[in-house]
């Protein structure tokens, strides 16, 4: 896979074109995180997450994990939260975690609200 930028032109070559593991290059093409995971989501407020053998992580722009802990996926919030469901796939749940991964709730919600000044409707 490579890169291009908004007007076309290739940024970054193509290369780790037979690699089916996931792993992070930096915005010059260098390698950051070697590509070790069976699957990665993009960074949010600093945080990834990615499994591999069947195992969940979080983990900050360097590699290092931050929670092992199974969410299915993080997705931004609203003030500095990010949302997380739980990996029971037909029967999830959603919590919220802090961007340095700290638990704010854990998955037992159905559905959570945007957060507006610290609060947010659940179910």
């Amino acid at each position: 896979m490579g890169f291009i930028d908004k007007t076309g032109s290739i940024v970054i070559e193509p290369e780790y074109l037979n690699v089916y593991k996931h792993g992070f290059i930096d915005k010059t093409g260098s390698l950051v995180i070697k590509p070790i995971y069976d699957y990665a989501t993009d960074f949010i407020d600093g945080l990834a997450f990615v499994a591999k053998d069947g195992q969940g992580y979080l983990i900050d722009r360097s590699g290092t994990v931050i929670r092992e802990r199974a969410y299915n996926s993080i997705e931004k919030f609203s003030e500095n939260v990010l949302q997380v469901r739980s990996t029971e796939a037909s029967n999830y749940k959603l919590g919220l975690i802090d961007n340095a991964g700290n638990v704010i709730e854990e998955p037992v919600y159905k559905t959570i609200g945007k957060l507006n000044e610290g609060l947010a409707s659940y179910s």
